[in-house]
């Protein structure tokens, strides 16, 4: 099997960090993996140390949201049997849980602050605390959700363009793009697509050399993304055709 050089990507919390060659994983069925010690699986595919949610998280109603929250992926991956689902951790805050993914040549930990894709496990790492900051935005749970969708997409790139050397910068746009397909196919209103448009530019950056790129940069990606359901022109995204 190829060796390949993944990422850990990071959605909204502005870091991107690389990982080591390792080998290509399989680009069909659902994420067979076990969770990490202390974790158990759910049937929505989450890793969390508590699966009845009692006296667990900070928040009681954290672990509900996240769940309606990654479900709306989880939907539209259901249309696309060729792509495996991901694990999806929810991580305490106090606990923390190793990655095969690297940072800086170590392997890297998850924790409460945690919110990146780790390919060699098709895993997404989502601390409590970055994840109840995003909910604690005032805007209706907007910027988790898109951060979520982010995260699903580079699932997404990730199994599709295994063996391709990508540009970060076009690695994150192809991410957005795919969020923005997701939000059009699921059935959003025009008036939810558009909170999320205003959402993406607020928290975006103004310059246009920053790895997520600048707020233009990933409000283009988006609608390209609404525009194209199929998914190929994210793919030109991130392989810089587009």
């Amino acid at each position: 099997m190829k060796k390949r050089l993944v990422l850990i990507v990071c959605a909204l919390s502005l870091l991107a960090i690389g990982c080591g060659p390792l080998e290509d994983l399989s680009l069909s069925g659902a994420n067979t993996g076990n969770c990490a010690k202390q974790y158990s699986k759910t049937e929505d595919n989450i890793c969390t140390p508590c699966p009845k949610s009692e006296n667990c998280y900070e928040n009681e109603t954290i672990l509900q949201n996240f769940i309606s929250d990654v479900g709306i992926p989880q939907t539209y991956a259901a249309r696309l049997p060729e792509i495996s689902k991901p694990l999806w951790y929810l991580i305490k805050e106090g606990q923390d849980v190793n990655t095969p993914c690297y940072s800086d040549g170590k392997k890297s930990v998850a924790d409460s602050e945690s919110f990146f894709y780790c390919p060699p496990d098709s895993s997404i790492y989502i601390g409590e605390k970055q994840l109840q900051s995003f909910y604690d935005r005032g805007d209706n749970g907007m910027t988790a959700k898109l951060g979520l969708k982010h995260e699903w997409g580079h699932h997404w790139l990730s199994q599709q363009l295994a063996t391709t050397t990508l540009s970060a910068h076009n690695y994150e746009l192809a991410a957005d793009c795919v969020m923005g397909a997701i939000f059009k196919e699921v059935g959003y209103s025009p008036e939810n697509i558009r909170y999320a448009y205003d959402t993406l530019m607020a928290i975006s950056t103004d310059d246009p050399s920053y790895i997520h790129g600048n707020a233009d940069q990933r409000m283009v990606s988006l609608i390209a993304g609404e525009k194209d359901p199929t998914l190929e022109t994210c793919k030109q995204i991130a392989t810089g055709e587009k």
